[in-house]
C-alpha cells in the first residue's frame, strides 16, 4: 500500500547492507543520484561517476542504474560494462555481456502519431521540448512558463487521449513537468526478475532508490527482506526516505566505508575487474586523429568537420572513438595493436601508437602527398611511391588489430576518412562479422583520374567489404560506383555494387553543423578585444569575409586574384568594402603548404600596395585560428562570405556563414560550385572559382544585391542548415548502416537510397 511517509534510514539498515552476501544497488540517476536539471541531458559530475565506481568495485555487490534516458545517452555515459543499465523505465537492458536487449514486443510505430502531435504542441509553447524514445515518447516542460500550464494540459490531455485510444498497448504516465506516453512493457519493476535472472537466480539482496513514480514500480516489485528509498517528500510505498540527491551520496558513501570494513566477505558478485580488461563497446569509431586537447573553441580543432560531426554521433549513441594519439615511437611493432583505453573520456576513447619508423611514410606521404591530392582533383601534385602504399596497408592493420582487441565482433563499426580505405578488409581478416560503415569526408574524383592510382583496383577491392559507404554528394556517390565497375570489376544495381558474393550499398549522407553556437545576436563577443579593434579599423565599410584552412584546395589564392580583378573593374567599391581573409594554420612542415602561405602573403601584399591608401587597407590576413564565438561574430557582420574551395568535399564554413546571420539582414553567401555544399545550398549565389572575372562580377551583384532577394535565399539556406544538422547526419547513417540500409532494394537509384530523404 502507497504511503504518505517513510521512515529515515537508521544506522542498523546500513550495517544490515554492509553485511550482505550479494547485494545489487539499483539507483535512479536523475533526482536521485544527481538534480534534475532544466534541459538535457544533464552530465553526471566527477564526484558522481567516482562514487558509482567506487560502489561497482566492492566484493559481492553489483550497480544497476535504472533511468528514463535513451539507451544511446546512458551508453555515452557510462561505457563500462560494470555498470548494468536499464534505459527508458526498462525498455533496454545492458547487463553482464555488454550488449543491450528489450523483451518488449510489437510496433513502435504506434508511437508516432502522438510523437507528431506532441512536437506540434511544443511549437506553440516556448521552453517545450519532445523526447522520442523506442518504446515511449516524453513531452518536457519545465521550461515553459507557469501560467501557460493550464492550456498546455488540456492540449496534451486530447492528444494523448487520441493516442492512447488507438494504442492500447500504450499508457500515460505523469511525472514532474512531464508526460511520458509508455509501453506498458517498459516500467522499472520489470527490471527486478531481469537483474536477478542476470546474476543465476536468488540469493541477492536488493536496494531501490528512486525519486519519481517510475521508480515506484521497481519498490513494489522489490522482496520484503529488500530495502527500497524515496527520494524526496512525494507520496511513496518504499519503506525508507531520504531528504535529496546529497543524502543519497552521504548514504552511499557511508555504505563504502562500512562495506570496506564489514566482517562478512566472499560474494558470488565478483569485484569489478580492470576496466580495460572488461570493457566491450557495443559502436566503435575510427578515424585517423582523435580530437586534439585544444582550448575549448579553438577554431583548428573542428575546422575540417570531423570533429564537429562525429561529436553529436558519439555522445547520442555512445561507443568507442579509436585514433592515432599523436605519439610516434621508435621501434614499435607496426602491428602491434596495443590501444590505451580512456574510459575517464566521454565517450570512450582508445589512442594506438604508431611506429616512428612508418608515420612518415603513411600520413606525409600516401595520405597527403598521394590520396588528398588525388581526391580533391590536383593531379600535378600527386605523388605514386611503393613505399608510402606499404606503409598505408601497415598502418591499417595496426588499427584493425587494435580495434578486434577490445570491440565483439558483432559490434558496428563506422571508419571515415581517406587515411583508412582498407580498414575494412583488415577487419574481417581478423573475424569481425557485424556491420562496418565508411564516410569518406573528402571528395571523390572520375574515374579517369582514379585509374592513375597503381593500387586503384586493390583498394576498389578491400572497399568492398564495407557494407555501407556515405559521400557528401550524390556525384561522389555515382563516381565511386562507376569506379567499382569499370575499375574493381564489380557489377552495379542501383546503389549496390556485387563481386565475388560481396555487396556493399553507397548513398549520398551530407554532413551538417551543430547551428545553435552561431545564431545569436554576436553580443558574447562584444567585449571581446581584438574583435573589436578588428571592426574600429574597419570602421563603416562593409565586410567581404573568407575562412579557411590553409590549404591548396581552399582556393584562396585564386579568391585573391578575383578580388584584385573586382577592384580593377569596379572602382566606385575601393574605400568602401575590407576583405578579412582568416587562414588557419595547416600541416605547416609540408613544403607544400609553406609554398602556399608565401604565395597567399605576396598577393595580399601586392593588392594593398597596388590598391591600399593611408586610411585603407584593401585586405586584412589573418594567419591563426579564431574561438567559435569570434568566428560567430565575423560570419554576422559579413555582406559577402566568400566559400570558394576549387574543390571540397562538403565544406562546414558555408553552414556556418548561413546559421549565424541575422534574418532581418542577412549577408550573402558566395559559394563555388565545386563545394559539396552547392548540393543542399541551392539557394546560395553559386561561382566558378577559376575564373577571376566572373567572380569578380558575382561579387559585385553580392553586394548590390536588393533586401527581400537576400532574405528570401537566406531564409531557403537557413531551413536546410538547420535541419540537416551534425546530429541528423550522424543518426542517418548509423540508422542506415544498423538496419535501414538492408531494406533499400538493389534496384533503387543513388537518390532514392539516400537516407533520409
Amino acid at each position: 500500500m502507497d504511503r504518505t511517509s517513510a521512515d529515515a534510514i537508521s544506522t542498523s539498515v546500513l550495517h544490515d547492507l554492509a553485511d550482505a552476501r550479494n547485494l545489487v544497488v539499483m539507483l535512479d540517476l536523475d533526482g536521485t543520484l544527481m538534480p534534475i536539471a532544466p534541459t538535457p541531458p544533464a552530465q553526471v559530475d566527477a564526484a558522481g561517476r567516482e562514487l558509482l565506481y567506487d560502489l561497482s568495485r566492492l566484493q559481492g555487490v553489483q550497480v544497476v542504474l535504472l533511468s528514463g534516458r535513451t539507451r544511446a545517452s546512458l551508453a555515452a555515459l557510462f561505457p563500462t560494462p560494470s555498470l548494468w543499465l536499464v534505459a527508458e523505465h526498462g525498455a533496454w537492458r545492458r547487463g553482464r555481456d555488454g550488449t543491450f536487449r528489450t523483451a518488449i514486443e510489437g510496433n513502435p510505430s504506434a508511437l508516432r502519431r502522438c510523437t507528431e502531435e506532441m512536437e506540434m504542441i511544443a511549437q506553440k509553447y516556448s521552453g517545450a521540448w519532445v523526447e522520442p524514445k523506442s518504446w515511449s515518447v516524453c513531452f518536457h516542460y519545465r521550461l515553459v512558463e507557469p501560467e501557460l500550464h493550464a492550456a498546455l494540459h488540456a492540449d496534451l490531455d486530447t492528444a494523448v487521449l487520441h493516442c492512447l485510444l488507438s494504442a492500447p498497448d500504450y499508457e500515460r504516465l505523469n511525472g514532474p513537468a512531464s508526460l511520458e506516453v509508455r509501453h506498458r512493457g517498459a516500467n522499472k519493476g520489470t527490471a527486478i526478475d531481469w537483474v536477478l535472472e542476470e546474476l543465476g537466480g536468488g540469493g541477492a539482496r536488493l536496494l531501490v532508490m528512486g525519486d519519481d513514480v517510475t521508480d515506484e514500480d521497481a519498490f513494489r516489485a522489490a522482496g520484503p527482506d529488500d530495502v527500497t528509498v524515496h527520494v524526496g517528500g512525494a507520496e511513496t510505498c518504499a519503506r525508507y526516505r531520504l531528504s535529496d540527491t546529497e543524502a543519497v551520496r552521504d548514504f552511499l558513501r557511508a555504505f563504502i566505508d562500512e562495506r570496506t570494513t564489514a566482517s562478512v566477505r566472499g560474494g558470488t558478485i565478483p569485484p569489478t575487474p580492470s576496466l580495460d580488461e572488461a570493457y566491450r563497446p557495443n559502436l566503435v569509431v575510427i578515424s585517423n586523429r582523435l580530437p586534439a586537447s585544444a582550448p575549448p573553441g579553438a577554431r583548428k580543432l573542428n575546422v575540417g568537420g570531423l570533429v564537429s560531426g562525429l561529436a553529436p554521433a558519439l555522445t547520442e549513441r555512445g561507443g568507442l572513438w579509436v585514433g592515432w594519439s599523436g605519439r610516434a615511437k621508435k621501434g614499435l611493432p607496426v602491428d602491434s595493436g596495443s590501444l590505451q583505453l580512456d574510459l575517464s573520456q566521454v565517450p570512450a576513447r582508445g589512442a594506438l601508437d604508431l611506429p616512428a619508423e612508418t608515420l612518415e611514410h603513411y600520413y606525409d606521404g600516401f595520405c597527403n602527398r598521394t590520396l588528398w591530392p588525388l581526391l580533391h582533383g590536383f593531379f600535378s601534385k600527386v605523388r605514386y611511391e611503393d613505399e608510402e602504399f606499404r606503409a598505408y596497408a601497415n598502418v591499417n592493420r595496426a588499427f584493425a588489430s587494435a580495434v578486434r582487441s577490445v570491440c565483439p565482433p558483432e559490434a558496428p563499426i563506422w571508419v571515415h576518412d581517406y587515411h583508412l580505405l582498407l580498414a575494412a578488409r583488415e577487419l574481417r581478416a581478423r573475424g569481425h562479422v557485424g556491420r562496418i560503415g565508411f564516410f569518406l569526408h573528402v571528395p571523390l574524383p572520375s574515374v579517369e583520374l582514379m585509374e592513375t592510382l597503381p593500387w586503384c583496383e586493390e583498394i576498389l577491392d578491400a572497399m568492398m567489404d564495407f557494407d555501407l559507404l556515405g559521400f557528401h554528394t550524390e556525384r561522389y556517390v555515382d563516381n565511386y560506383l562507376s569506379a567499382q565497375v569499370v575499375l574493381g570489376g564489380a557489377t552495379r544495381s542501383g546503389c549496390v555494387v556485387r563481386k565475388g558474393g560481396r555487396e556493399s550499398r553507397a548513398a549520398a549522407f551530407p554532413i551538417g553543423i551543430s547551428p545553435e553556437p552561431f545564431v545569436g545576436d554576436g553580443s558574447e563577443s562584444k567585449d571581446d578585444d581584438e574583435i573589436r579593434n578588428l571592426f574600429q579599423s574597419l570602421g563603416d565599410r562593409r565586410l567581404i569575409l573568407g575562412v579557411d584552412r590553409l590549404d591548396y584546395s581552399k582556393g584562396i589564392p585564386e579568391r585573391l586574384r578575383a578580388y584584385k580583378a573586382f577592384l580593377e573593374t569596379y572602382p566606385e567599391w575601393r574605400r568602401k568594402v575590407a576583405l578579412v581573409q582568416v587562414s588557419v594554420p595547416s600541416r605547416e612542415a609540408l613544403p607544400e603548404y609553406a609554398e602556399q602561405r608565401k604565395l597567399v602573403e605576396e598577393l595580399v601584399g601586392h593588392i594593398n600596395g597596388e590598391f591600399g591608401e593611408v586610411d585603407w587597407v584593401p585586405v586584412r590576413y589573418l594567419y591563426r585560428s579564431y574561438a567559435q564565438r569570434q568566428l560567430a561574430h565575423l560570419y554576422r557582420t559579413a555582406s559577402v562570405g566568400l566559400v570558394t574551395p576549387l574543390r571540397d568535399g562538403m565544406n562546414l564554413v558555408a553552414k556556418e556563414f548561413v546559421a549565424s546571420q541575422r534574418a532581418d539582414d542577412p549577408g550573402v553567401l558566395l559559394l563555388s560550385k565545386f563545394a559539396g555544399a552547392a548540393e543542399q545550398l541551392k539557394s546560395a549565389y553559386l561561382t566558378n572559382p577559376f575564373h577571376a572575372g566572373g567572380m569578380a562580377r558575382d561579387l559585385d551583384a553580392c553586394l548590390r544585391m536588393p533586401l527581400e532577394e537576400r532574405r528570401e535565399r537566406h531564409a531557403a539556406l537557413f531551413d536546410v542548415v538547420t535541419r540537416q544538422t551534425a546530429s541528423w547526419w550522424s543518426s542517418s547513417f548509423l540508422d542506415a548502416l544498423e538496419g535501414a540500409c538492408s531494406g533499400v532494394t538493389a534496384e533503387a537509384s543513388c537518390t532514392e537510397a539516400r537516407w533520409p530523404s
